[in-house]
């Protein structure tokens, strides 16, 4: 079963970067790609591992380390 759906908030514990989750891997559930929000305002789109994900609601309310 999968974590995520379309439009959710994350979190990277690796990279420390928050993002919108867009969609898994067509090969794998194990992997995904993901907007990041970068530092200067930009969006990057990444494929990244999902065991490094997280679900949040917002910035707000949960911080890591």
């Amino acid at each position: 079963m999968s974590r995520f759906k379309l439009g959710d908030r994350v979190y990277h514990r690796n990279l420390k970067l928050y993002g919108t989750f867009i969609d898994y891997a067509w090969e794998s559930d194990d992997e995904c790609d993901v907007d990041f929000e970068m530092g200067d305002g930009e969006i990057e789109q990444r494929h990244v591992s999902v065991s490094w994900l997280i679900l949040v609601k917002s910035k707000e309310e949960m911080r890591f380390e």
